[in-house]
Order: C-alpha cells, then structure tokens, then sequence
C-alpha cells in the first residue's frame, strides 16, 4: 500500500504519517529531510534551500526515484512531501506503473492558515 499525505506546514502530517507508518509497517519518505540530507554534499541543492526556492522537478523526482530504486523500495512507502507538484506526480505515477505498484491512498490534511503560522 502506497500512501501521499498532503497538507501545509505544521497541519500535523509527520505526526500522522509516524503513526500511520507504525500501525501498517510502511516506510517513510519525507521529501523535507530527504533534500536536506542531499544537500549536505550537493553544492546546488544547498543553494536552493538557502533561498527557500524549490528544486525543479526534473532534479527532484529524479532524486526520489533514484533512491527508491537503489533502496529497492516499490511499495508500502507513505510519502510526506513529494510530489509537490502535478509534474513530479505525473513521473511518480509512471515510475509506480513501471514497477508494477501503485497510488493507493491520499490523504489531505487541512488546516487553517493562522493554525498553521501558530505551530510553526
């Protein structure tokens, strides 16, 4: 089972996703801590943090995949943050049908934004 949880900042998704992930022994991919480890030994990945500018989807999904596949992870992957986009949907979606796996489960998870502002 694959799972995408959206939502904005401080709406409680890596609280969600860490009891999800427990219940139904999925993994966890959290696109957030996944780039900042990236970027501890990629020069151009820092610089767009720094700036608070989004890697480009190309560069992005390009990273996911990548890794999921090195890590041989296909399924039973909640994912926390990614995609951010439709783009990096689009290749998500095709990288899934490739491996033979699917989208099984969204969850949105809403929030006022003065709510959100609060907890950060």
């Amino acid at each position: 089972m694959n799972i995408l949880l959206l939502g904005p900042q401080g709406s409680g998704k890596g609280t969600q996703a860490k009891l999800l992930c427990k219940k139904f022994g999925l993994s966890y991919f959290e696109m957030g801590g996944f780039l900042r480890d990236i970027a501890r030994t990629n020069e151009e990945v820092r610089r767009m943090m720094d700036k608070g500018v989004l890697v480009p989807d190309k560069e992005a999904t390009s990273y996911v995949t990548s890794f999921l596949d090195h890590k041989g992870l296909y399924n039973d992957i909640l994912f926390d943050g990614f995609p951010r986009t439709i783009t990096q949907y689009g290749v998500l979606k095709k990288w899934f049908s490739a491996k033979g796996v699917k989208l099984d489960l969204v969850f949105v998870l809403q929030i006022p934004q003065e709510e959100s502002l609060k907890r950060l």
